[in-house]
């Protein structure tokens, strides 16, 4: 059958676009010859990208109608794309054995507002995440009574554990329910609204959007419940009762009751594994509820399968995908972390990365600090010493040097009556105080200003989102404003878009992924194939994956430094080293004085010159040294004393420039274990200069590295407003829901 093909009608449509054209006249069963197809329109050979697209689809149908098909003898017949058909039938294979590595790249079905699953009508969306959707509900069963119904992919285990803990500070399930949706489970629970500690965080942001630990006198606990929960006031009892108290006071007696019920579960043989604010609810009467047992192990299982890193202990970080026993001091680390975050409004150690590259060599923040985490002393002010103590001592290294979850909550509870005794404060007191507190404290952006009196708008609060992104320092507050919108409006493609970008300043791959592949198969701009390219890169390291992504991205026209960089980084890794020496030349044309392209440039001699059994060129680590940023780098300096190293094999005199950077790096962080990775050499390592070097990196502590030369990544310019600009022009004009989005994955055969 001949396929009219005109190249001009595809012009700016990435490569998924024009394939679902090109095989628009095939019914999903019908078997096609890529060969012929490409014979009869020449103007395929000239997108690499859609040839491999292309191939993979006459490949997938052959397999799927019982063909028998050599693969290496299929990926010959193109010669051009050979190696990256090959990667790509690689990963298709992986992902067909095992699909749940890649979270199911097909999109789940997520049930309409409205719609009746069981006994349950869905009323109003309450929250959404990558993996999971979260409704309000009535129970038709039950006289209409409001229920909330988490819907998920992965419930049985947080089923389990919530169905053997039964205390007043857990969620207490009403039911699990596996046969109402096709590949879902859904979990009934109690409605006690939306309010979680992490909004409670946002909502000092907004109010007092400078240093709001000043405000807190002033706190108003039963203004904030009322105001996240407002749009589900006919749904929620009248507010009890709540004992006045300052702000201090009030954390510390929510973190007495979650620390109650991190200990009833701890005496039950529970680790929760995953406590941070988002997982700790508000009810209507101010008391917390902890949240989603997901993560959750037995005190028996000795493998822990995640965690949120920037509350995770560095035990718990350490343990993860091995077979290390946890203790119940996991969750005292993570519950302290939070309340310190909720006093100080950020995290004790910041936003931890998983920026690594090598997993054994991922470190806590406080493997790389000289001094365990300290309060300011304007904060301690305000909480006083036994407070501040106690959560400072929450968060040190060694387990058994914190509290046990019991002997804090006793703590805690005994501190919230100390500092400031319960106290009824009168409506005009109130109202004066929030007055004073804000002072002119307004928010304005395009063009519109409000107190905290009336709540954003979604369009407001995109603008929050965007400034928060634009910021650097906010990514939390960024990706609440965003699931705000979402919340409301869960058709927002471009709220959905730039949480992903939160999710990346985050350095949470996982959420940013998930997010992403809503995306996957109907609108990947050039744009969206980089960022899914650079979470790859990050998240559990699929490199082939990410340099496919990278590679259509380049062919869509994305011809940027940090995408050339970022698939050089790729090539580096899958060991193409030829192509990334070529990649980087071109990345370097673009940014000339790139610290990451100059460094993977080092590394990339260094690789071949370990190859080749050559000498490498010293004009790599002259460039290192003479770089404002990596001369203070301790991996830019470790690879350039390596060029050096090597060359001392021919000139000893280069071994006074591997001394001399060997030791500017010592100040940054070099260890011994660092000087280990260096080559043998008798000559150089009996050296009186480094026997010194060596006796001062001793000092310093930090996990052993796997190699020397670490290639880097360039994050997307997420901070940069006309590149965020862009990225909502790709999908204003997309006019689809995310139920559309997945009709169309499914109708496709899937993610290719």
């Amino acid at each position: 059958m001949n396929t009219p093909f005109r190249e001009p009608q595809f012009t700016g449509q990435d490569s998924e676009s024009v394939l679902s054209a090109l095989l628009k006249p095939y019914s999903e069963d019908h078997v096609f010859d890529a060969i012929e197809l490409m014979s009869q329109h020449s103007s395929i050979r000239a997108r690499s990208s859609l040839m491999v697209d292309l191939a993979y689809e006459d490949y997938w149908r052959k397999l799927r109608n019982g063909c028998n098909v050599d693969t290496a003898e299929f990926a010959g017949k193109f010669p051009e794309i050979r190696d990256r058909l090959l990667n790509v039938i690689d990963a298709g294979s992986m992902i067909r054995q095992a699909p749940g590595a890649f979270l199911g790249l097909i999109p789940p079905k997520w049930p309409k507002l409205d719609s009746e699953l069981g006994p349950f009508t869905l009323t109003a969306p309450i929250g959404s995440g990558a993996f999971s959707r979260v409704y309000l509900a009535r129970d038709r069963s039950l006289a209409g009574r409001a229920v909330t119904l988490k819907v998920t992919q992965q419930a049985v285990r947080e089923a389990e554990a919530l169905g053997r803990l039964q205390h007043p500070n857990i969620v207490s399930p009403l039911g699990l329910y596996d046969q109402l949706l096709p590949g879902l489970q859904v979990i009934a629970m109690p409605f006690c609204g939306q309010a979680t500690l992490a909004d409670l965080i946002q909502f000092n942001r907004v109010q007092f959007p400078t240093r709001y630990r000043d405000s807190y006198e002033f706190f108003d606990f039963p203004e904030f419940l009322s105001e996240v929960n407002a749009e589900f006031k006919e749904f929620l009892e009248a507010n009890q009762t709540i004992l006045r108290k300052s702000f201090v006071d009030t954390i510390a007696w929510i973190g007495a009751q979650v620390a109650d019920g991190l200990a009833y579960a701890h005496s039950k043989g529970f680790l929760h594994c995953d406590i941070k604010p988002s997982n700790i609810l508000l009810k209507q009467n101010g008391e917390p509820v902890i949240l989603d047992f997901n993560l959750s192990i037995d005190t028996q299982q000795d493998f822990c399968a995640g965690g949120t890193r920037t509350y995770i202990a560095p035990e718990q970080l350490h343990a993860m995908g091995k077979s290390v026993a946890l203790t119940g001091a996991v969750d005292v680390y993570s519950l302290g972390a939070t309340l310190i975050e909720i006093y100080q409004g950020t995290p004790p150690f910041g936003n931890v990365s998983s920026r690594s590259t090598e997993k054994e060599g991922s470190q806590h923040p406080l493997e790389r600090l000289e001094s365990p985490f300290r309060f300011e002393a304007a904060i301690r002010r305000q909480l006083g010493n036994s407070l501040a103590d106690l959560l400072e001592s929450c968060v040190t290294f060694s387990p058994e040097h914190r509290p046990g979850a019991k002997d804090l909550a006793r703590k805690l509870h005994q501190l919230s009556q100390v500092g400031q005794q319960a106290r009824k404060i009168s409506p005009k007191h109130r109202r004066f105080a929030m007055a004073a507190c804000m002072g002119g404290a307004l928010l304005l952006t395009s063009g519109a200003a409000w107190t905290i009196a009336s709540a954003p708008t979604p369009n407001e609060r995109f603008e929050l989102g965007i400034n928060a992104l634009t910021d650097g320092h906010s990514p939390r507050a960024a990706e609440r404003q965003f699931t705000r919108i979402l919340n409301a409006e869960p058709d927002r493609l471009d709220a959905r878009l730039l949480r992903v970008c939160a999710s990346i300043q985050l350095k949470d791959w996982n959420a940013a992924f998930g997010e992403l592949k809503e995306f996957r198969g109907i609108d990947m701009s050039p744009e969206k194939h980089a960022l899914a390219g650079y979470i790859l890169c990050q998240w559990n390291q699929q490199n082939e994956i990410a340099e496919f992504e990278y590679e259509r991205a380049l062919d869509a026209g994305l011809e940027r430094a940090d995408t050339l960089n970022n698939l050089a980084y790729c090539q580096i890794r899958v060991n193409k080293l030829n192509a990334a020496v070529e990649t980087l030349a071109q990345a370097k044309k673009l940014a000339p004085d790139s610290p990451e392209i100059l460094l993977n440039e080092a590394c990339v001699e260094l690789k071949l010159c370990r190859e080749l059994k050559t000498m490498p060129r010293l004009d790599f680590a002259e460039a290192i040294t003479n770089h404002k940023d990596l001369a203070n780098d301790r991996e830019a300096l470790l690879v350039a004393a390596t060029i050096y190293w090597h060359g001392a094999r021919k000139d000893l005199a280069l071994s006074e420039k591997a001394f001399e950077c060997l030791a500017q790096a010592v100040p940054h962080g070099l260890t011994k274990e660092d000087l280990e990775s260096l080559p043998a050499s008798r000559t150089l390592k009996s050296a009186p200069k480094y026997q010194q070097i060596v006796q001062q990196a001793s000092r310093n502590r930090r996990s052993k590295r796997s190699e020397v030369t670490v290639a880097r990544l360039i994050p997307p310019p997420i901070e940069n407003r006309d590149y965020l600009n862009h990225l909502i022009a790709s999908v204003a004009k997309e006019n689809l829901t995310i139920a559309n989005l997945t009709h169309n994955m499914t109708s496709t055969g899937g993610a290719r």
